[in-house]
């Protein structure tokens, strides 16, 4: 049934029966649903999520969240640190670590 409304008129300005008559096409069941085709990138992504291989790559043996406590102002210039250096704040506290390890390897 076609409906003999302005193609113009938006569904919010619509009444009740004008409405359910501009939508009355959706209400019938797709008997025929047309299956879609997955691009097998997606495909091979959501297979590595189902396996547990999704998220960052491991490196070493992986990453653990840890909560430290940091002066403000210490924490304010490692920011702007990390800034100038193109590192994020985990990236630059890890190599301060590193290289402290290191440091203390060469003192023992």
């Amino acid at each position: 049934m076609k409906h003999n409304l302005s193609p113009k008129k938006r569904y919010r300005d619509m009444t009740l029966a004008e409405l359910e008559e501009a939508t009355s096409e959706y209400d019938k069941p797709n008997l025929n649903p047309k299956p879609v085709q997955v691009p097998k990138a997606i495909r091979d992504a959501d297979q590595r999520i189902r396996k547990g291989l999704g998220g960052r790559p491991k490196i070493g043996q992986g990453a653990k969240r840890v909560l430290i406590t940091v002066e403000k102002t210490l924490l304010a210039d490692a920011d702007k640190a990390a800034k100038s250096l193109r590192m994020s704040r985990s990236q630059l506290i890890a190599t301060g670590l590193r290289m402290a390890i290191q440091r203390s390897k060469k003192i023992a």
